[in-house]
């Protein structure tokens, strides 16, 4: 299995568990791991896996097998591991909604899944849990593999973000292989995060311009901040540039670096990664 892009460091088997964050971020047609210094605050490896298409449950323990046979240092023990889903079967409820059954919910929204356990966390800064399903085949396998990992979901991580405090009125996408995640903020204030799939270019201006126009965002002022697998000399960037006037793209977050390695690629192609290690450092 080839990675899109691989990126290890030279002294590999010097890496210590003590020494090392290791980040696993799991979607449905993309992996990303990534090795984090604590110390230097400094992300040293990282690979990322794209799947033709989306890997099922019970594919899902044959793939992982692959990449851990390959990659032995992820087979390592480490101090400190933070498994992140980004399944897109997720909402977000208020605190104190207590209504309604949250797994109902989700039942209504995707349908009845036997096969998924349904998780929940808690944004208390921001008065909203997250409740989500993820496969029990997926689940069980990275728990046995990782112990002592702490689990949450990629929105979870795009809710507590340093960067995202800085931000007043802005639609911030990271893109992923077939999927992107939206999150609207309008007047400081959280109006949507949202995972969507696409082929191809109309289909994200579909849902962005959507997504615009119902929460009231005059494409002539709204900044679109750009992150993730996404090329800035590409059909999309260039379709987004004919109806977003202000477009940027994601930065290094501040406190941060990156081995010289790292320089081949833009920085931004690492954006969800690094959204997370900047809450969990």
């Amino acid at each position: 299995m080839t990675p899109v892009i691989k990126i290890l460091p030279e002294t590999l088997e010097q890496v210590t568990s003590v020494d090392y964050h290791l980040i696993v971020l799991i979607g449905s047609g993309e992996w990303q791991f990534a090795l984090l210094h604590t110390q230097t605050k400094s992300i040293e490896g990282f690979l990322a896996f794209n799947f033709e298409k989306k890997v099922e449950p019970k594919e899902f323990k044959k793939n992982w097998d692959k990449i851990i046979s390959e990659y032995r240092f992820l087979d390592k023990y480490y101090a400190n591991v933070s498994i992140v889903y980004r399944f897109d079967e997720a909402i977000l409820l208020p605190v104190d909604d207590d209504l309604f059954s949250h797994s109902s919910v989700l039942n209504v929204l995707y349908g009845e899944d036997n096969g998924a356990m349904v998780k929940e966390e808690c944004v208390i800064n921001e008065g909203i849990n997250i409740v989500y399903r993820v496969p029990v085949m997926i689940a069980n396998t990275l728990q046995r593999h990782f112990v002592n990992a702490l689990i949450n979901h990629y929105y979870s991580f795009l809710l507590q973000s340093p960067a995202k405090k800085k931000l007043s009125d802005v639609i911030a996408v990271d893109f992923f292989a077939s999927q992107f995640t939206v999150m609207v903020i309008r007047k400081n204030q959280l109006q949507l995060i949202q995972s969507y799939n696409y082929s191809t270019p109309e289909d994200v201006l579909f849902y962005l311009l959507t997504i615009a126009k119902e929460y009231n965002c005059s494409r002539e002022d709204i900044i679109l901040q750009a992150g993730g697998m996404i090329e800035e000399k590409s059909a999309l960037f260039t379709e987004l540039k004919k109806y977003f006037l202000h477009i940027i793209i994601t930065e290094m977050p501040e406190g941060f670096e990156s081995s010289e390695a790292f320089n081949e690629f833009p920085v931004h192609y690492f954006n969800p990664i690094l959204t997370i290690a900047s809450c969990v450092s």
